[in-house]
């Protein structure tokens, strides 16, 4: 731990040991389901339309994350923040509460927030909102009532024939009655609070795609301030035109000084076959130039790779850090690696040890090009490293093993694409794989052109 971080930690504890800003100052809020979460580890849980009716704010402010607050503030852990605890606990590391406490647009408020009473209002300072599923991707960890390109594949092919805690399930209900209270509530309460906004987030879905997004993008010329940041996730992987009209749209807003500054989340979990395995649809190549072209007509734009590290990640890693420090040498570019955990059976939990030996390779890769990488993007990829460790000896790891076995040969079915000719590396996984099958009297699926067996035998 640097000096830097410990000194943090212990300014973090000293207002109480279990304390998060953003708890208070951060929110993601999903227009489509109605939901509100205050950083990603935590479920989202639901904005009751009883509370919303009476008070747009309740979209940040509920009951229920008025009650986390009132826990940190006396100190106690609140049981939806675990991630955090567990990696605390077991390495005395520092957590994903001490980086965002310490984030720009928190560090100056803290002690602010510890003295206000839990159940008042708060304006976030960091703001993410989905204001649509529209996607064409259908992605193996998603979701089809995040995705319309997941959910277009469920209704082609119906639900996976085997439990997957609903990841792929086909019963999505259709909710956009409830969709439009929450859209309504939105735009009441955005303008009481985009003063205070620090950080305005657009996701999805595949937000460039969404008409929603464009009218957000809109209403900025009027409602915006010199003071924000504007950010935007995407796969990136679009034709060169919506790459333009995006470059032409944020360089209004910086001109006109509706925004300080804008920033790029694109969304990449490794390279080459694999991540484009990972995220079906994805045009790999497409996704580097178009970053090289937009950076080119938008230099001050930071740009900013979303890795959702899971078991499908290990493959290719290294080569994608490769291509991160060329892109690096040409545009502000940073690296952020967060940690699968949903659905489980695609988590690095039960990775078996030759590809927890490859993380450690891509991480003295960064370790060794410390020009290249910033101290908390190789701490990022430390702490992936440091949770997968921990999971050895889970008692479910051959149930993990089997449903991810189970749903590499439906994926493989019904994509059209066989699992070892993206992901070569896997051949020691997949005998474990069939070895858990085995103990567990679950016969393997027996489908050659899925291209797991020959991998594995």
């Amino acid at each position: 731990m640097s000096d830097r971080k410990s000194e943090q930690k212990q300014r973090l504890d000293r207002i109480s040991p279990s304390f998060c800003a953003a708890k208070w100052r951060q929110v993601t809020i999903d227009l489509v389901h109605g939901t509100t979460h205050s950083c990603h580890h935590p479920k989202r849980h639901a904005v009751p339309l009883t509370e919303l009716r009476k008070n747009p704010a309740a979209l940040h402010n509920t009951e229920f994350k008025k009650e986390q607050r009132r826990l940190m503030q006396d100190g106690r852990r609140p049981p939806e923040c675990s991630y955090c605890w567990d990696v605390e606990d077991l390495h005395k590391g520092i957590s994903d509460r001490i980086h965002k406490s310490f984030s720009s647009w928190a560090d100056p408020d803290l002690e602010n927030l510890a003295q206000l009473p839990w159940q008042q209002d708060v304006a976030p300072f960091y703001l993410e909102v989905m204001l649509d599923n529209i996607c064409n991707f259908s992605c193996v960890y998603c979701t089809a009532d995040v995705s319309t390109g997941v959910a277009a594949e469920l209704r082609r092919h119906g639900p996976y024939s085997f439990e997957t805690q609903n990841s792929r399930s086909a019963e999505f209900a259709d909710r956009s009655r409830e969709k439009s209270l929450y859209a309504e509530a939105f735009q009441a309460w955005f303008p009481t609070i985009v003063k205070d906004l620090k950080i305005y987030r657009l996701t999805g879905g595949e937000p460039l795609l969404s008409a929603e997004t464009w009218r957000s993008l809109d209403s900025l010329l009027e409602l915006g301030h010199p003071q924000l940041t504007l950010s935007i996730n995407s796969h990136f992987s679009h034709p060169h035109a919506l790459i333009l009209r995006l470059a032409d749209q944020v360089t209004g807003l910086l001109r006109e000084k509706k925004i300080e500054k804008f920033e790029l989340f694109v969304s990449l979990d490794t390279s080459g076959l694999a991540a484009e395995y990972i995220r079906q649809g994805l045009q790999y190549g497409k996704v580097l130039e178009n970053l090289r072209k937009f950076s080119s007509l938008v230099p001050s734009a930071q740009i900013v790779i979303m890795c959702t590290f899971g078991i499908l990640s290990f493959g290719g890693f290294e080569s994608f850090l490769a291509d991160l420090v060329e892109l690096k040498k040409s545009m502000p570019l940073k690296l952020d690696v967060s940690i699968l955990k949903n659905p489980d059976y695609l988590s690095a939990a039960f990775a078996t040890p030759d590809l927890v030996d490859q993380l450690r390779t891509s991480l003295s890769f960064m370790r060794q090009d410390r020009q290249a990488f910033a101290d908390y993007e190789i701490e990022k990829v430390e702490t992936l490293l440091t949770w997968i460790c921990a999971q050895e000896g889970r008692s479910d790891i051959g149930r993990l093993r089997v449903t991810f076995y189970k749903f590499i040969h439906e994926f493989a079915r019904r994509q059209g694409r066989k699992f070892d000719q993206a992901h070569p590396e896997y051949a020691g996984l997949l005998r474990a794989c069939k070895s858990s099958c085995l103990d567990l009297l679950t016969p393997p699926p027996l489908d050659s052109a899925s291209g797991v067996g020959s991998a594995a035998d």
